[in-house]
């Protein structure tokens, strides 16, 4: 009698862990979460594990550079430290230049490129800030320059991106056939 309940409780666990088992996991999800709460480094780590995991969808492993260095780039952005910020940001760009290097076809290759020069314009804001610091008042011409350098570095990798987005804006057909319109 006390046994009457155990069948349907395992046929229910049995059903629940295979529903679970072949869900996939939804990645971009979870680190969209862990970045909103500004949990960076739970974000690159998971990252990490989940790039070595031989599950993860192949789709979603090729998208790893680009997610760091999303991760790292707003962690630079979040950060007290001039130093910190400099470390972070130099990796994050390193990461993008891995992406578009290793996928230079893949759907997120020209946002990888305005997410670059996003990024440098962010390394030029934090020179430019510490050049108004009075504190580095000897420093300022070349803290400018650099921040320059970053300037001129961004404005080149927005056009790269201008030219791969126009690219794949002109695959698209020129017109739509009037057999093809909606009314």
């Amino acid at each position: 009698m006390r046994y009457r309940w155990l069948c349907p409780t395992i046929a229910l666990l049995v059903c629940a862990s295979t529903a679970l088992l072949s869900a996939a996991e939804p990645h971009n999800a979870f680190l969209d979460g862990l970045r909103a709460r500004k949990y960076y480094d739970t974000a690159i780590e998971y990252l990490e594990i989940v790039e070595k995991d031989p599950q993860t969808p192949a789709e979603f492993k090729v998208t790893i550079l680009y997610e760091k260095a999303v991760t790292l780039q707003a962690a630079a952005l979040a950060s007290r430290t001039l130093e910190d910020q400099r470390k972070k940001f130099t990796q994050a760009e390193a990461y993008l230049k891995q992406f578009v290097k290793q996928s230079p076809d893949h759907p997120l290759a020209a946002t990888a490129n305005s997410q670059t020069a996003k990024l440098l314009l962010d390394k030029a804001k934090a020179e430019y800030r510490q050049a108004r610091d009075p504190s580095n008042q000897a420093n300022k011409a070349e803290l400018q320059k650099t921040a320059r350098g970053y300037i001129g570095q961004a404005r080149a990798m927005y056009q790269k991106a201008h030219d791969d987005y126009k690219i794949a804006w002109e695959a698209f057909p020129k017109f739509i056939p009037a057999s093809e319109k909606e009314l």
